[in-house]
C-alpha cells in the first residue's frame, strides 16, 4: 500500500476512533452555539483547519496567534469595563462571562476532534479523543440537566461544573465519586453513545494493526482478531445494557476500552518479535 493511500485510510480510521466526541458534538452543537460567544468560538475552531493549509514554521504560529487575539480582546473588555477606553472599541471586546466559557468548551472539543482525526500516532489519537469527549460531555450533561429540571442553560452548565468539582473532591478526600452528573441523570443519546464507543474501540484495534508491519502473519491474525473481537463486542454490549439500570455504563465502557487496548498491545508483542527476528 502506498504511503498516500495509507494516510487516507488512517484518517478514515481516526474518524472512527473519534466517534464518541463526534457523536456528542453533533448533538450538542446545534443546541449550545446560541449560548456561546461566536467570535471566540470561530477564532479557536478555525485554527486547526488553518494549520492544515500552512507550512512550517507558519503552521506552528496559528494557535499562539489565536490565543493572543482572544487575550487582546479580553484585555479590551476589561479596560472598557473600567472606563479606560472609549465605547467605540466595544465591538472588539470579549467579556469573561458564561458565553465565553461555553465557547471555550465547544472550541476545545472541535480543536481536539480535528487534531485527532489528522494525528499520525495512535496514542495521540486516543489522548485527543479523551480530551474531546470530556469537553463535549460537560455540554451534554448541561443539556440533560436543562431538559430534566427546566433550569436555564447557563444555570445547568454551572450546576454540572459544581457537581464535577464535588465528585473530584469526594474522590480525592473520601475515595469515591459522590455526584457525577452523567451517572445521576439519564443521557438522551445513551444508545448512540454506546454504539460510538464500540466503533471507537474497533477503530483503535484496526489502527494499531495499521501501525505495525503488515505481513501475511499479521493479516491472518487480524482475521482471527475480527472473529474474537466480534464475540467480545457482543458480550460487552450486553454487559453495558445490563449495567444501564445501575448508571454504570460509562464506567464499564471506559474499562472495556482500556482492557481491549491492553490485550492488543499484549498480543502484538510476539508478532513484533517475530518480525524483528525475520528481519
Amino acid at each position: 500500500m502506498a504511503y498516500a493511500d495509507y494516510g487516507k485510510w488512517a484518517i478514515v480510521v481516526n474518524i472512527g476512533v473519534m466517534a464518541p466526541p463526534l457523536a456528542i458534538l453533533l448533538y450538542v452543537m446545534p443546541r449550545t452555539y446560541i449560548y456561546a460567544n461566536i467570535a471566540v468560538f470561530l477564532i479557536f475552531s478555525a485554527a486547526p483547519f488553518i494549520r492544515r493549509i500552512l507550512r512550517k514554521p507558519f503552521m506552528d504560529l496559528v494557535y499562539p496567534i489565536a490565543v493572543l487575539v482572544v487575550s487582546a480582546s479580553i484585555i479590551i473588555g476589561l479596560l472598557l469595563r473600567e472606563g479606560l477606553v472609549k465605547n467605540k472599541y466595544y465591538v472588539l471586546a470579549t467579556q469573561l462571562n458564561e458565553p465565553f466559557m461555553v465557547s471555550i468548551s465547544l472550541a476545545v472539543a472541535v480543536i481536539t476532534l480535528v487534531e485527532g482525526i489528522f494525528a499520525t500516532k495512535l496514542y495521540s489519537v486516543i489522548t485527543l479523543m479523551a480530551f474531546s469527549t470530556l469537553s463535549t460531555l460537560d455540554l451534554l450533561a448541561a443539556l440533560t440537566v436543562q431538559s430534566i429540571t427546566g433550569y436555564p442553560f447557563f444555570t445547568s452548565f454551572f450546576y454540572v461544573e459544581l457537581m464535577e468539582y464535588e465528585a473530584l473532591f469526594t474522590l480525592v478526600f473520601y475515595g469515591y465519586e459522590y455526584s457525577l452528573p452523567l451517572a445521576t441523570f439519564a443521557v438522551p443519546i445513551n444508545s448512540e453513545l454506546i454504539a460510538a464507543f464500540i466503533i471507537s474501540l474497533a477503530s483503535i484495534i484496526v489502527r494499531s494493526y495499521m501501525n505495525g508491519n503488515r505481513s501475511i502473519d499479521r493479516i491472518r491474525s487480524f482475521a482471527f482478531s475480527i472473529f474474537y473481537g466480534s464475540i467480545i463486542g457482543v458480550a460487552a454490549v450486553y454487559v453495558v445494557n445490563v449495567s444501564e439500570s445501575f448508571n454504570l455504563q460509562f464506567l464499564l465502557i471506559s474499562v472495556i476500552i482500556l482492557l481491549m487496548v491492553y490485550f492488543v498491545i499484549k498480543t502484538s508483542k510476539p508478532i513484533k518479535k517475530k518480525d524483528r527476528n525475520s528481519g
